[in-house]
């Protein structure tokens, strides 16, 4: 789900008029997995377009495992790039040292 927080509430709320619901996708597969390593368990852009504070790595897993986990990077300025396989053992890392998990 992606929403416009204005009053920064860091949740939706159907009672909120100045929330914008910008896309809901629908439930995922029971064999898929979201994960999220970083200092919360969401991810946030402020106006200015930065995510301090919020930054950290997103990926996704089904039931293959880890080797074929997909994932993307925020950096604290709000720069997005896929997830990468820095030490080539065929995982992509998180934050750019270890290993994802499923």
């Amino acid at each position: 789900m992606s929403f416009l927080d204005v009053k920064n509430l860091g949740r939706p709320s159907k009672n909120d008029v100045d929330q914008k619901l910008i896309q809901l996708v629908q439930e995922q597969p029971n064999n898929t997995f979201i994960n999220f390593s970083g200092p919360k368990n969401h991810i946030r852009f402020n106006s200015d377009g930065s995510a301090l504070g919020n930054n950290g790595t997103l990926w996704i897993c089904d039931d293959r495992g880890e080797n074929f986990a997909k994932g993307i990077f925020v950096s604290p300025i709000g720069l997005i790039r896929s997830a990468r396989d820095l030490d080539k053992d065929g995982i992509i890392n998180i934050d750019d040292s270890k290993n994802v998990y499923c």
